[in-house]
């Protein structure tokens, strides 16, 4: 797995990629096994159905003292790219203390350019993920919540392009083309385990894959 440097950004038409036949920089983009994006966020689960909110922390071809209306203050409420998730369980096999979870849903990436403006969907589609939770701590009651180590892997294919703009020049985020694969890893706390419902705190990274194997292209 590759890094992406930090320094494509002072060049983006050049550094970040066009796409073909466009005179449009694409950000978020990058060769197989590049790292294009890093985010930060939230899961919380209620029974078979999951929810996910965060923020990107770097983008691949802008520098990271753009990704925020306030550089200062790096939080959700400051950050101009975000994502949320909904996704809806297909699977569980458990051998304790691990838990291995399979789910289908769909993610949007959106953007502001300014704070406090309305957040634009700029990538959206369907995503695959399994994450696992290894318990380090006894299921007996609420008041004794579960705490465990998340690890999850995932797959995004957006359906959905859109431009943005930053500074006065028009980017493109990605290319739905190329697929992305998700890992993150966590602190997750059980707090009813019959339900079972539970929060995640976890970081992660997308990284450029093969090819879209589902789902179908509608850029415009």
């Amino acid at each position: 797995m590759k890094r992406f440097s930090r320094r494509m950004w002072w060049l983006p038409a050049i550094a970040a990629g066009s796409l073909k036949g466009r005179d449009v920089p694409v950000v978020a983009s990058g060769s197989t096994g590049e790292i294009v994006f890093e985010f930060i966020g939230t899961i919380n689960q209620n029974g078979a159905n999951f929810a996910a909110t965060g923020y990107l922390t770097a983008v691949a071809g802008l520098p990271e003292k753009v990704l925020f209306t306030d550089p200062v203050t790096r939080s959700q409420d400051s950050a101009r790219f975000t994502f949320a998730a909904t996704a809806t369980l297909v699977s569980r096999n458990v051998i304790r203390p691990m838990f291995v979870l399979d789910e289908t849903g769909t993610l949007t990436v959106t953007f502001r350019e300014t704070a406090g403006g309305v957040p634009v969907a700029i990538a959206s589609g369907p995503v695959k993920l399994q994450s696992s939770v290894q318990v380090t701590a006894p299921f007996m009651s609420v008041q004794s919540p579960g705490k465990g180590n998340f690890r999850l892997t995932g797959e995004f294919v957006r359906t959905h392009t859109s431009s943005f703009q930053l500074g006065g020049v028009t980017y493109e985020f990605g290319d739905a083309r190329i697929p992305w694969v998700l890992t993150a890893s966590g602190d997750g706390t059980l707090t009813e385990p019959n339900a079972p419902i539970a929060q995640i705190v976890a970081a992660g990274n997308a990284v450029a894959g093969m090819g879209a194997p589902f789902g179908r292209e509608d850029r415009h």
